[in-house]
């Protein structure tokens, strides 16, 4: 079999290796050929194994073995989360796709959106993307700021949507159990007191739950999320490293009240009522791009928090709002198969 490389997001974020999941699953459901799939590190600053990014020595093993490379999907256009090499992507002599990759600003303490600091470098961004086949991001705000380089650019939403619920239909929670995946509000990319008053919000979100005679209980995505779990007294929480058993916890949940992007998209997928709570301009374009505005919540809207009581009443109403969605992201997986389809045309037999 050929080999294809995919420079990809690790870290301990387990929404990565569900995006990686979905990407396999896309490239099964292209193309009939089987490949390996070769993982790299996209930072060195996590694990490096050597060879991270798109550097001298991994476009160089690129190039003795692979056949093709998949750069994402996941937040590499920001944050440090990709190490490039300018003069080693210039000699790089496989295909590139660029895939389900985003970047967007951020609220400042006013809630007005605001370009980050951290983002690529410009002379880095432009050659890596120029350097592709194909450029394909993952919703509206980023492919107008990758459009400034790339003219032919494409939104083709996020691979995790290939994620099917069948694979996952164990039941581990009971009836009543909702699920709140969280993030530590220390790692959040907000403003200090917005950070300060995310433990009294969830909190309200507890107590609703438990006056409605529901089971709450938190989901965490990364061990950095356990010291913020477990300073809600009383209330249960997991965390679960691997893909499958992450997943099958949020099959089996009543409803999914989320400040996690990829635990609302699987949980959409699998037709769960779930309420995505954005607080960054990426999670809200992607909502809107799969025309899912209806189940998020900006966390910087007036009465934010009025607007996810209003929801958690109406759980039934959003499991009626699933239908429609679920035809527009049947209709971006085929938009997903058409692109990967044109990509390995590329590739050489």
């Amino acid at each position: 079999m050929r080999n294809i490389y995919v420079v990809r997001p690790t870290g301990f974020n387990i929404g990565n290796h569900v995006i990686f999941a979905g990407l396999r699953k896309l490239v099964s459901q292209s193309i009939e050929e089987r490949f390996n799939f070769i993982s790299i590190p996209a930072s060195g600053k996590y694990d490096n194994f050597g060879k991270p990014g798109l550097t001298t020595a991994s476009v160089h093993e690129i190039n003795q073995y692979g056949a093709a490379v998949i750069v994402g999907g996941g937040n590499l256009l920001e944050n440090g989360e990709i190490d490039l090499d300018i003069q080693a992507l210039k000699s790089l002599r496989v295909p590139m796709i660029i895939y389900g990759v985003s970047w967007g600003r951020i609220y400042n303490s006013k809630g007005q959106l605001v370009e980050r600091t951290d983002s690529l470098e410009s002379n880095k961004l432009s050659q890596l993307l120029k350097s592709a086949e194909i450029v394909s991001v993952r919703e509206y705000s980023t492919l107008e700021y990758v459009k400034q380089f790339r003219n032919d650019a494409r939104a083709d939403g996020c691979p995790s949507l290939f994620i099917e619920r069948e694979d996952f239909n164990t039941r581990l929670l009971d009836n009543n159990d909702i699920v709140i995946p969280i993030r530590n509000p220390a790692l959040m990319n907000i403003m200090p007191r917005f950070q300060n008053s995310i433990t009294h919000e969830l909190l309200e979100i507890i107590d609703l739950l438990k006056s409605l005679d529901y089971n709450p209980q938190l989901l965490c995505h990364d061990h950095r999320d356990i010291a913020f779990a477990s300073s809600f007294v009383g209330v249960p929480y997991s965390y679960e490293e691997s893909v499958p058993g992450f997943l099958k916890i949020l099959a089996s949940s009543s409803a999914v009240i989320s400040y996690r992007l990829h635990a609302s998209l699987p949980s959409i997928k699998f037709g769960v009522p779930t309420i995505n709570i954005s607080y960054d301009e990426r999670a809200n374009s992607l909502m809107k791009f799969l025309e899912a505005g209806v189940l998020n919540i900006n966390l910087f809207e007036e009465n934010y928090l009025l607007k996810v009581r209003d929801k958690i009443s109406k759980l039934d109403e959003l499991k009626t709002n699933l239908i429609p969605i679920s035809s527009r992201i049947n209709e971006i997986k085929l938009q997903q198969i058409s692109t990967f389809q044109e990509f390995f045309s590329y590739l050489k037999n």
